[in-house]
């Protein structure tokens, strides 16, 4: 299928999403087996996650979901300032993301922050 074969979407397809400042609804970037996929630097410059709109994939309803992404290391989202919801990231090889102090980084953040 498009999502996980010879075609499937990689890192160097989502560079074209590096100006993006706002989502409405919500992030989820899940079991990606690409290993090119080792950071979110198309990301960059994300300010605003909403998480208005739950996924019909989701099984919990988090504004932010980085999960089992084979490769991914390192999860920073350096100038995200809003999250709209609990947000989830976990992945083997994610790093030093239960060491950022997320409520400190993103203006008013209420929500959990699971990185199982």
């Amino acid at each position: 299928d498009s999502w996980t074969g010879p075609d499937a979407i990689t890192a160097v397809d989502l560079e074209a999403l590096d100006e993006i400042t706002n989502i409405t609804g919500r992030l989820v970037i899940v079991d990606s087996p690409d290993p090119s996929f080792t950071n979110l630097d198309m990301f960059r410059r994300l300010e605003v996650v909403g998480g208005h709109k739950k996924s019909k994939r989701a099984v919990d309803d988090f504004a932010i979901e980085i999960a089992n992404n084979t490769a991914l290391e390192t999860a920073e989202l350096v100038a995200l300032k809003e999250v709209g919801g609990p947000m989830k990231l976990a992945g083997d090889s994610l790093c030093y993301v239960d060491r950022v102090d997320w409520a400190a980084r993103i203006d008013g953040l209420q929500a959990t922050v699971d990185v199982s």
